[in-house]
C-alpha cells in the first residue's frame, strides 16, 4: 500500500516565488549575470581568440604547483630540467605554443601586461624566447627517449 503524502498548502506568493527561483529562464539570466560581472571585474582583454585563451589557461592550471608559472616554465625549458615536468605536461605545452603570427604580435606588444589574460601573458613570455618550438620539441624528445 502506498501512503498518501500530505503537502501543506502554499500561498500564491510562495508559489510565484518558487516558480521565479527555479524557472529555467531565470537560471540562464543569473548565469549570464555572474559571467558578465566576472568579465567586468577582471577588465582584461585577449590578443588571441577567447577559445584559445581558455584552452591555454586550462593547460596552465596544471602547473599550479609553481610560483610565477610563466617564468618557472620558461626556466625549466631553457635549462632542460626534464625531471621537473612530465611527458604529458610537455605535450600540453607544445599545444599552447604561440603561432608565428601570435609571436610577432606579442613581440611588438608595448601595452600594459596586466590588462591581458593569463594566457596572453604566458604567450608574451614564451614569445620572447627564440626558437621556442625547437626547444620544447627537444624537451619532449628527451622526455620520451631518456
Amino acid at each position: 500500500e502506498e501512503e498518501d503524502v500530505i503537502v501543506p498548502p502554499v500561498s500564491k506568493e510562495e508559489e510565484e516565488e518558487i516558480e521565479q527561483l527555479f524557472s529555467k529562464k531565470n537560471m540562464v539570466k543569473d548565469t549570464a549575470k555572474e559571467h558578465n560581472s566576472t568579465v567586468a571585474k577582471d577588465n582584461v582583454s585577449s590578443m588571441i581568440g577567447a577559445a584559445r585563451a581558455q584552452n591555454i589557461e586550462i593547460i596552465l592550471s596544471q602547473f599550479k604547483r609553481f610560483d610565477n608559472v610563466n617564468e618557472r616554465i620558461l626556466e625549466i625549458i631553457q635549462n632542460l630540467q626534464t625531471e621537473k615536468l612530465s611527458t604529458t605536461n610537455v605535450t600540453f605545452l607544445l599545444k599552447c605554443m604561440p603561432t608565428s603570427e601570435e609571436q610577432k604580435q606579442f613581440l611588438s606588444f608595448n601595452g600594459d601586461l596586466e590588462m591581458l589574460t593569463k594566457a596572453d601573458r604566458f604567450l608574451n613570455v614564451i614569445s620572447q624566447v627564440s626558437r621556442i618550438h625547437i626547444k620544447i620539441s627537444t624537451f619532449q624528445y628527451l622526455k620520451t627517449f631518456p
